[in-house]
């Protein structure tokens, strides 16, 4: 057998299961990884780094089903949405002049612990 015939022959040979699998995991590794930093990256906020931190949600409630109100800071003008479903976003209204805010809208959320002792607090003095 020539060096051709060997070369043919290896190429008309079907794939063996050790190879699909490996073939397979490898595919599902680099889905996993890319899906994995996505998430990472949504969760640290850096999707917004195009506006240069210009645009943040300042506050929000929750009007029942889907449908819910936003205050938004958009490079300190204020803005009130409205977002439901059905309707999409509109802008309810536009502050003249930017909301004055406590520090609970620095735009820093609380470390977890101290936001944790609030609310077990809150708990244990309404027991007394």
């Amino acid at each position: 057998m020539n060096e051709s015939e060997q070369a043919i022959e290896l190429v008309n040979q079907p794939l063996g299961m050790a190879q699909l699998f490996q073939t397979f995991f490898s595919l599902l590794l680099v889905v996993l990884l890319i899906i994995g930093i996505a998430w990472v990256l949504r969760r640290s906020g850096r999707f917004g780094i195009a506006l240069g931190g210009q645009l943040r949600a300042v506050g929000g409630l929750s009007l029942g089903g889907r449908d819910r109100i936003l205050l938004v800071d958009a490079g300190g003008t204020h803005l009130l949405l409205g977002i439901s479903p059905g309707g999409g976003i509109q802008t309810l209204y536009v502050f003249p002049e930017p909301l004055e805010l406590g520090e609970e809208y620095s735009g820093e959320a609380p470390p977890f612990a101290e936001a944790l002792k609030k609310v077990l607090n809150a708990k244990k003095s309404e027991r007394e």
